[in-house]
């Protein structure tokens, strides 16, 4: 699930920002911009364009999902199964153009009555049509390959923003409504053109010429065609309501276009219940394509647990923003003045989306499946059975009965696909969690029902989202009702807390030098303070690493005034000698960067005062100066650049969670890091995301510039070992060559005598001790004690690590804080 959680965390904030451009447009532009009719017209030509393009992609975004886990290799060549995809969704597409053509009449003529103004704007179904058809295939592709995020936030926010935009030019005079609708209509170009910029980025964009073999083809196509007949019928079942609301609502404020009022109204109410389906929308969006590699391992484990974890995670958070919706709905009709005529439509379409939501990825879990075959049969089913409902409902109760005809259809339809996944594999949903859960929403959905202080509209609904809020975050919390969001709480306190801390509460405490209440205890001791890198101004794209040279000076002034500072040599002799007289730090600054010399130094030799610094071995060795920085770093800059696949295909694996790239590559042996290493520098796309980089923030020092550092009498040079693996987790052979061949290469370069070692990682044992001092090490330095014989050991001593990304206030807190327990 890490993967599912990590990207879900990411999509749910872009829809959730979704929700504010669509808020904006929804409740204030459209309104303002446009007459009811002329919002109709707006909601009715892209649906009919959705659910054409749903019928001409012939179920390829489904098969890129379900099929890629099987094409895919590790160079991200998908065996000619895009190309395959983009062709036969070709021929869909145009079958789906000539049908529109040909049904011109046909069509106008069911809309004539209620809705004529629709004949005059028919040609923009066609770009709407094709430019859709586009961002399906593509970002169905984007997300076999697990890249999410980005295909969302166009599809989300840049699209909506693009909208905004443009309603805004129409209220301000600039275009009037028949120019919108033309821009409207191609405004998913610029969605596409960015969209295929990205995938070409990626390297994953292969038009590889089909070589699929016949008896896959077919497969392929079956496969397709069901899929086409499921999404179609989903398509329809999930917009019929819309066309329906058109054409059979008659009447309204104008007689000859009262449908397309109608369905203004009907839409206002179905986007505020959209916001109830943001968690499922965040998760399906990176879950269907980890579900198909499931099935693909065969690993009903596997599918079990994100079956459970997605149905309460999403009916979580959709009960909460339901509860929400609900209780501020007459406030917000008050406030906006109109379309209060939707209220009951949000709680029919509401109750039917929750019940959607609440069955977790059971639709992603069929359809993958060789069972898929029962999704086409129960989509379609749907799809008859909610066209036949809307046509019994809608004459009866206008906008509402269609919401009531929606409700019904969804009740039956999730009710028969959990009843299929319990008799097939045993799967479902539901654990006692989720009626602990219903039981808590239904109480709150209660009060919130009856909940009314007869304030100020903006007020009621602040006052009453935070108490509603408030009782369900602590009942799902202190009832358990969901590990994960439990964790996710958690999270939030804590760098909530962080942030106050930081902000507020350390600030006043170094005001008041409240800090140093902290170290009263530990007099007379010595605390090494440890850095890895200082660069002059910390930009976004640094390395997290470094601290700024700013913050970096600051602390020489504290440490300066606060305590002694020494240098290696003077720390052992008045440890020897039992002279310190007052409370000490040492510096130390490990791995070897380049900044150590171009940032540090100057900033050393400013205020006089000595560092150590610990030095890789293999950047003394002429033969590997071509690798710019360390293993640590390429990983990171990697992971941030977000080159996942790139990551696993170097390394030769396939992780998925951020720590278990770290864990995997700090225990390679010396051997396997130096070729981890030279992979890293053959890599093109480690060239690019090293190019974007500040190069300030990574590069290693050279032969030279260590020369140059060993020369101050400032500077001593230490060992880092030499390739930067676990020296705790290497054979006895291989930690001696680690340790001796650094000290080796490093003695013979600078000319003197390297006898200080820091451990990477802090990663020893008691046997590495011992032969660390038989080589020369004279003292030896880990980032923690691992131990219990440590803590009387002279030859082993830990240090305290400077922390990068927090405030200068809360380094002096710490700093303080770790002199009871990191001095000696």
């Amino acid at each position: 699930m890490g993967i599912i959680e990590n990207q879900s965390k990411n999509n749910l904030v872009i829809l959730i920002l979704a929700v504010f451009f669509g808020a904006l447009n929804n409740m204030i532009l459209f309104p303002t911009a446009l007459s009811k009719e002329e919002w109709g017209i707006i909601r009715f030509l892209p649906t009919v364009a959705i659910i054409g393009s749903n019928f001409a992609l012939f179920g390829t975004p489904q098969i890129l999902l379900k099929f890629m886990p099987s094409y895919k290799d590790e160079s991200n060549k998908n065996g000619g199964l895009l190309r395959f995809n983009i062709l036969l969704g070709s021929v869909g597409l145009l079958l789906m153009i000539a049908l529109l053509i040909f049904f011109k009449n046909g069509i106008g003529a069911v809309y004539e009555e209620n809705a004529s103004r629709l004949n005059d704007y028919y040609i923009y179904i066609f770009p709407l049509l094709i430019l859709s058809f586009l961002t399906e295939i593509l970002s169905a592709f984007a997300r076999a390959h697990f890249h999410s995020v980005f295909q969302l936030f166009l599809k989300e926010i840049v699209h909506r923003v693009i909208q905004a935009f443009l309603l805004v030019l129409l209220i301000a005079k600039v275009i009037d409504f028949n120019l919108f609708i033309l821009l409207f209509s191609f405004s998913l170009s610029i969605n596409v053109v960015l969209l295929l910029n990205s995938l070409k980025k990626k390297k994953i964009l292969d038009f590889k010429k089909a070589a699929l073999p016949k008896k896959e083809k077919k497969a392929i196509l079956k496969y397709g065609f069901s899929s086409l007949l499921t999404t179609f019928g989903a398509s329809v079942t999930g917009r019929i309501d819309s066309l329906m609301v058109t054409a059979l609502v008659s009447g309204g404020i104008l007689a000859a276009n009262g449908g397309l009022e109608a369905v203004a109204i009907y839409s206002f109410g179905a986007y505020l219940v959209t916001i109830v389906e943001m968690p499922a929308r965040a998760v399906s969006s990176i879950a269907n394509s980890i579900i198909a590699q499931a099935w693909d391992e065969d690993n009903v484990t596997e599918l079990k647990t994100i079956y459970q974890k997605t149905a309460i995670n999403q009916m979580l958070v959709g009960m909460l923003l339901f509860i929400l919706i609900w209780a501020g709905i007459d406030e917000l009709f008050e406030l906006i003045g109109k379309y209060e005529e939707a209220k009951w439509v949000v709680l029919f379409l509401g109750l039917g989306k929750l019940v959607n939501i609440s069955s977790g990825s059971h639709a992603a879990i069929i359809v993958t499946s060789k069972f898929y075959i029962f999704s086409m049969y129960g989509m379609m089913l749907l799809a008859i059975m909610t066209f036949a409902l809307n046509l019994y409902f809608i004459p009866l109760y206008g906008i509402n009965g269609a919401a009531i005809a929606t409700l019904i259809a969804l009740v039956v339809y999730n009710g028969l696909s959990v009843l299929l996944l319990k008799v097939k594999v045993n799967l479902q949903p539901f654990t006692k969690q989720s009626i602990i859960l219903f039981v808590i929403s239904a109480a709150l959905f209660y009060l919130a029902n009856w909940m009314d202080f007869n304030w100020n509209p903006i007020i009621e609904i602040g006052v009453k989202s935070i108490i509603l809020s408030a009782l369900f975050v602590a009942a799902i919390y202190f009832l358990r009702v969901s590990p994960d969001m439990n964790q996710t709480i958690r999270n939030i306190i804590r760098k909530t807390s962080k942030k106050i801390a930081r902000i507020l509460v350390f600030p006043i405490l170094h005001k008041i030098g409240g800090e140093k209440w902290l170290n009263k205890g530990a007099s007379n001791a010595i605390l090494n303070i440890m850095y890895h890198g200082v660069v002059e101004i910390f930009k976004e794209n640094n390395l997290n690493r470094n601290i700024s040279a700013t913050q970096f000076e600051k602390h020489l002034i504290y440490l300066k005034e606060n305590f002694e500072i020494l240098s290696l040599e003077e720390c052992k002799n008045q440890i020897k000698n039992r002279t310190l007289k007052r409370q000490a730090v040492t510096l130390s600054f490990d791995d070897g960067f380049e900044n150590n010399l171009s940032v540090v130094l100057p900033l050393l030799e400013k205020y006089n005062v000595p560092a150590t610094i610990y030095v890789l071995g293999y950047l003394a060795n002429e033969n590997y100066q071509a690798i710019r920085t360390t293993w640590s770093n390429y990983v990171d800059l990697l992971l941030s650049a977000g080159e996942r696949d790139e990551l696993n295909r170097i390394l030769g694996c396939d992780l998925k969670k951020q720590n278990e790239f770290y864990h995997f590559v700090k225990e390679k042996s010396s051997n396997e890091m130096m070729e981890l290493l030279l992979a890293f520098e053959k890599s093109s796309i480690v060239n690019e995301v090293l190019h974007s980089a500040e190069r300030e923030s990574y590069k290693m020092l050279s032969r030279k510039q260590i020369i140059q550092l060993s020369n101050s009498s400032l500077i001593t040079i230490g060992s880092h070992a030499y390739w930067h693996c676990n020296i705790g987790k290497q054979d006895k052979v291989a930690s001696i060559e680690e340790l001796k061949k650094s000290k080796q290469e490093l003695e013979e370069l600078i000319g003197n005598e390297v006898t200080s070692l820091a451990y990477p990682d802090g990663s020893y044992t008691r046997d590495v001790i011992d032969i660390a001092e038989e080589i020369g090490y004279n003292d030896q330095w880990a980032v923690t004690y691992q131990y219990p014989e440590d803590n009387n050991d002279p030859r082993i001593i830990h240090r305290f690590g400077i922390a990068t990304q927090t405030t200068f206030e809360s380094n002096m807190f710490f700093i303080n804080k770790a002199f009871s327990k990191k001095s000696f």
